[in-house]
């Protein structure tokens, strides 16, 4: 039975973040503990899950574990051989079938050093993580973070539901996010996870919008390379697929705002909606209208759209944009 808990700890163990195996050695050394006398600690940093119909009971489930653990350690008495193959077979499918529970299904990181961020609304949720990386959270979707996430040489998000990331890049500092048992990494890139419920199935679906990505079952070695345009399907314990995707007919938010006309004011609450960064405008250009395909979805994207149409544009080190001109308004004759 040993033997077993201890495989069930070591895979356990293999869900937490750098900061999360700091908290627990730090708590293995407090209290004196080994790994078996602390699966109350694994399982309190691990065991909190999406609540759906797919989900286990992690309350039941820790609880017949514990039972289990606490009837094979107390029993001396002499049984005869049959019933003992019989308790070390239930032993052994119990401790597997809550593995593999567990493993299928994403951990909400634990601790008093993770951020956590739910979109609670019936609207997209803009979040800007610490590394500069942009998350628009779909409504009932959620994530957590380590808090050091920007100096962390392995970024790593756990999303429950359905997100689009604009990806920071960092060369060497690589981005995963982890999503219902399956890791999508890249360096640096756009894409967007989704959850969707397929007949007695929940997937996850990886488009990308631009760069790569890898993208694999947790625990497989099963791993599809997916570049622009293509998309990529996991349903857990089958083979993953992929396939080509128009970019401008998928799922996709749309963030290239084809502006006719419009008051640069309009250009600002465009901006502000996508990003939530505020769009400053000079008094020079507030009248001017803006007529073009404009990038809305990173400051660095909208300063080049407003750019190339002649305006002068400037990104203050918070990340916020002043837009101006000190010919009036650009393409405008005197």
């Amino acid at each position: 039975m040993n033997q077993l808990l201890h495989f069930f700890v070591k895979n356990k163990k293999n869900q937490l973040l750098t900061s999360e195996q700091e908290e627990y050695a730090k708590f293995l050394e407090a209290t004196g503990k080994d790994e078996l006398g602390s699966l109350d600690k694994i399982w309190s940093l691990t065991g909190t899950y999406k609540k759906n119909a797919h989900a286990p009971d992690e309350v039941k489930a820790w609880n017949r574990l514990q039972a289990e653990i606490e009837a094979s350690q107390s029993s001396q008495r002499i049984v005869p051989l049959r019933r003992t193959w019989i308790r070390i077979a239930a032993s052994i499918g119990l401790v597997v079938s809550v593995f593999f529970l567990l493993k299928n299904y994403t951990p909400i990181l634990g601790g008093g050093k993770t951020v956590y961020v739910e979109n609670s609304t019936k609207q997209e949720l803009v979040h800007h993580a610490p590394d500069g990386s942009l998350i628009r959270l779909q409504p009932g979707a959620r994530i957590a973070y380590a808090k050091k996430l920007a100096s962390q040489a392995k970024r790593e998000i756990n999303l429950e539901g359905s997100a689009f990331f604009a990806v920071t890049s960092m060369p060497a500092r690589s981005f995963v996010v982890h999503h219902q048992g399956t890791d999508v990494e890249v360096l640096g890139t756009r894409f967007l996870i989704q959850e969707q419920t397929l007949p007695e199935h929940l997937a996850t679906i990886v488009e990308v919008e631009e760069g790569k990505v890898a993208f694999w079952e947790s625990g497989s070695q099963d791993t599809l390379i997916l570049p622009q345009a293509e998309r990529g399907i996991c349903v857990l314990g089958d083979k993953m697929k992929k396939e080509a995707f128009d970019l401008s007919q998928g799922n996709l938010p749309k963030h290239i705002v084809k502006s006719r006309g419009w008051a640069l004011a309009e250009v600002q609450s465009a901006f502000f909606a996508w990003t939530g960064v505020d769009l400053r405008i000079s008094s020079s250009v507030s009248s001017c209208s803006v007529t073009g395909n404009l990038d809305v979805s990173s400051p660095y994207r909208l300063k080049n759209s407003l750019e190339d149409l002649g305006y002068e544009v400037t990104l203050s080190s918070a990340g916020n944009l002043l837009v101006g001109s000190s010919q009036g308004c650009p393409g405008v004759s005197e």
